[in-house]
């Protein structure tokens, strides 16, 4: 059995979401008939908009985990390419 996994870069996809949306439709095998525009619409469980920075309110829980997390982190990093 083979398995194929494609990643999405937060920070990426807020910049341009038009481009990683066609992109992630193309990886599975899919169109893409929407247009985003440059504002994402917000879902109906989002409390605040969407932000690159937003985890920062949590960063002094984030930060220490970090280090036992490098591993993933960088696998999703070279994965997101």
């Amino acid at each position: 059995m083979v398995f194929f996994a494609l990643a999405v870069d937060y920070g990426r996809f807020l910049q341009d979401p038009q481009r990683e949306a066609q992109r992630l439709s193309g990886f599975a095998g899919r169109s893409w008939d929407r247009e985003l525009g440059a504002q994402l619409p917000l879902s109906r469980y989002t409390l605040s908009k969407p932000d690159p920075d937003k985890w920062r309110r949590h960063a002094a829980e984030i930060e220490p985990r970090l280090v036992q997390w490098k591993a993933t982190i960088d696998r999703a990093a070279r994965a997101a390419l």
